[in-house]
């Protein structure tokens, strides 16, 4: 990367009316200067209820009046602020209508008062309420200094990278699991097929899974290889936040709870909601969608970290011992390919980080922020730029977005959970910043108008610069991070960084959809195939011939396979798939070496990493296997992205429980439809007539399995072992 130096006068560009002293903001630093030594809710009360109006508007409504009879002090606080900050007549307009207006008051103020506590470090309701009309209409100035940040390379394999993998896998047991999956997908459009009713982002189905579901297998993936690497069982902790957003947090509830938990203990997985946070138009008015019915939405990820320290989940954490946390958003489905994940939590334990991202080259166009070295007053962090920032930054310093220069931020993060607790104490709502981009539509009279609102919004990446080191400012750009409490890993963004954002329509950019994601996906699963397992492709499509065509070769397996690359190349290599073939493989010990597959061909373990981890599981042991069908019927990204495959003829071998297929030599024409049963080895062999035959025999112990010898700074090298 060029070494050059940027210094940053930050400017939130909004129409020109809105630089003069905004009324409601000068109301609101009113009411905090009077607020000024009140240490109770009943002294604030006192201060506001010196304003005749404040006690006027409170008594005119006998609903209001009676429920002030029995409220306690903190309920008539947030009712008596509302008055106070003018907002009392327009989320009651209406109120008159209502049909329970008691029911409706109290969740009004059972709204607010969560709202006042969750934000008492900046001043409560009224602090949420002061801090956006300041960020929206003051100019915001810091002389901070930006450089590239140094970075590990993570981009090619060496002693370094299979170092830091080896850390990672040998420390699982230290390592938990945080994924903010309450987004609320607006853009993703999607719908629930019976109901029409809005889903969240985490039930986008991602090659006939979840995209919930697919994180929690990578974090199997991780736990089996653990076990299959250093024989101990270990259960990463996994803490989902959710969200009330589209019923997000009962979603997320409802595919735990029918997954069986994902067939790990209970109480492995915990929720934390993030909490709603209330939309203000850029008049400073509270947006309602009905009388006593607030706007809300998520009040951004950077919540995270206050939430989790307040529902005690890290004090849970630390209980298992748990040093580190690696965290990963949602919608981008490549993370946890090949050596990503597992390479941060290592780097990040062992070199005893506080705080750490998993990068990758931006690309320019998309909606995705930039990882930079800060400095302010002489102390130095690798943090992040939004990209609800780029606005206001690019006519200043155009070079900071150059293709290169600085990498993208992925929300693939590494956390010390000790040393963010103490974060918290100095930065509970890291990198607070409006975002303006809510269009509501809002009754005035008979008709609907639309209104430009925003939330204040908190980035969980940002708290990194609570870790910043003190540095001399003319040494930054030489800055390495090995001097630093915090790192950047450089990944290939070819196979880690792809996210699904928003509904592919026909005619505009796929670029951020579903459609793009699985071309990436599929683009990733090519290199495997073709450079690691040595297989002979279909050309490769275009992402327009992909989308128009269908995919030319679907491919599918469970990340137990793995999880690394190298680690499945040496159960799958040589072979060749002709165009249009699917192979699935569903299943963690296999040894399949020169297939040939034109048509459909899938391998399903029933139980492909036992429950306990377990030797009694689903084997398959193929060699010269050649497979001709007509295979699938007709092919579009939307089937294989719902995995609602039609498949005119297929081969397809189901192992139940534990049990094993054994195939050599033998050609399989047609349609094929095997079963093994628990406790049985099928044999799989070329007739006289060379037609396949099966004989099954009894098994009580595999027949065959991986020896593991991992050298700390070289890949891991399987050894197969036949029983005798």
């Amino acid at each position: 990367m060029n070494m050059f130096l940027f210094r940053l006068s930050i400017l939130f560009f909004l129409p020109l009316a809105l630089w003069a002293q905004h009324p409601r903001l000068e109301r609101a630093n009113n009411l905090i200067d009077a607020f000024k030594g009140c240490k109770t809710f009943e002294e604030r009360i006192e201060v506001l209820q010196q304003d005749p109006k404040i006690i006027h508007t409170l008594q005119q409504s006998p609903e209001v009046s009676q429920f002030l009879s029995t409220a306690t002090a903190e309920q008539t606080y947030v009712l008596s602020l509302m008055v106070g900050l003018d907002q009392f007549e327009g989320v009651f307009k209406g109120f008159e209508r209502l049909a329970n207006k008691q029911a409706s008051l109290e969740k009004l103020v059972s709204t607010l008062t969560s709202i006042d506590q969750f934000y008492q470090p900046i001043g409560g309701l009224l602090g949420y309420h002061q801090t956006f009309l300041h960020l929206l209409t003051t100019e915001k100035i810091s002389t901070t200094e930006f450089f590239p940040p140094p970075c590990v390379d993570m981009r090619e394999e060496n002693k370094n990278l299979w170092r830091n993998c080896y850390e990672g896998s040998l420390h699982l047991d230290k390592t938990a699991f945080i994924f903010p999956i309450g987004g609320a997908g607006d853009r993703l459009q999607l719908l629930d097929q019976l109901t029409q009713e809005p889903l969240p982002a985490a039930c986008l189905l991602f090659c006939g899974r979840s995209l919930f579901e697919n994180l929690v297998r990578d974090v199997q993936a991780q736990e089996y290889w653990h076990y299959r690497s250093f024989g101990s069982h270990v259960r990463a902790p996994i803490v989902v936040m959710s969200s009330h957003e589209k019923r997000n947090d009962t979603y997320i509830e409802q595919m735990t709870r029918e997954a069986n938990w994902f067939k790990r203990p209970k109480e492995s997985i915990r929720r934390i909601v993030q909490p709603l946070v209330p939309l203000i138009d850029l008049e400073g008015q509270w947006v309602t969608t009905a009388p006593l019915e607030l706007a809300m939405k998520p009040g951004g990820h950077g919540i995270i970290w206050k939430l989790a320290q307040d529902s005690g989940i890290f004090h849970w954490l630390k209980k298992q011992q748990i040093e580190g946390a690696i965290v990963r958003q949602v919608n981008n489905p490549l993370a946890g390919l090949d050596t990503s994940l597992t390479g941060l939590s290592g780097y990040g334990l062992s070199h005893k980080k506080s705080f750490g991202f998993l990068s990758c080259p931006s690309r320019p166009g998309m909606s995705e922020g930039l990882n930079i070295l800060s400095v302010t007053n002489g102390k130095a962090a690798i943090s992040n730029i939004e990209y609800t920032q780029f606005s206001a930054l690019k006519s200043q310093m155009p070079l900071l977005f150059k293709e290169g220069i600085c990498p993208a931020n992925t929300n693939v993060l590494f956390a010390n959970i000790n040393d963010i607790e103490s974060a918290l104490a100095k930065d509970p709502f890291p990198g607070l910043i409006v975002n303006a981009k809510s269009i509501i539509s809002v009754e005035e009279g008979d008709t609907l108008v639309q209104k430009q609102a925003g939330r204040l919004e908190s980035s969980m990446q940002n708290i990194s610069e609570s870790f910043a080191c003190a540095t001399d400012p003319h040494e930054a750009q030489r800055l390495s991070t090995d001097s630093l409490d915090t790192f950047l890993q450089l990944q290939r963004r070819e196979k880690f960084f792809s996210v699904a954002k928003k509904a592919y329509v026909p005619g505009q950019n796929p670029a951020e959809t579903p459609h793009a994601a699985l071309y990436d996906w599929n683009t990733a699963l090519r290199e495997l195939l073709e450079k690691k397992c040595q297989f002979t492709l279909p050309p490769k499509q275009s992402l327009e011939q992909s989308i128009k065509e269908g995919p030319n070769l679907i491919f599918s397996f469970n990340p137990s396979l793995g999880p690394f690359w190298n680690v499945i190349a040496q159960k799958l290599s040589h072979g060749t798939i002709k165009k249009g073939s699917e192979l699935e493989l569903e299943i963690a010990e296999l040894s399949c070496h020169n297939l040939s597959l034109d048509g459909s061909l899938r391998i399903l373990a029933k139980t492909p990493t036992g429950n306990p981890f377990s030797e009694k599981v689903g084997r398959a042991k193929i060699s010269n296997l050649k497979i001709i069908n007509k295979g699938l019927k007709t092919n579009s990204v939307e089937n294989v992205l719902s995995a609602n495959i039609d498949r005119e003829e297929s081969c397809s071998i189901i192992l139940t429980g534990f049990s094993e297929i054994d195939a050599h030599d033998v050609t399989i024409e047609g349609p094929f439809h095997l079963v093994v049963p628990d406790g049985q080895k099928a044999i799989l062999r070329e007739g006289p007539s060379k037609e396949p035959l099966v004989s099954f025999e009894a098994i009580q112990e595999n027949s065959w399995h991986y020896d593991v010898n991992w050298p700390e700074d070289s890949p891991p090298v399987l050894s197969l072992t036949e029983r005798e």
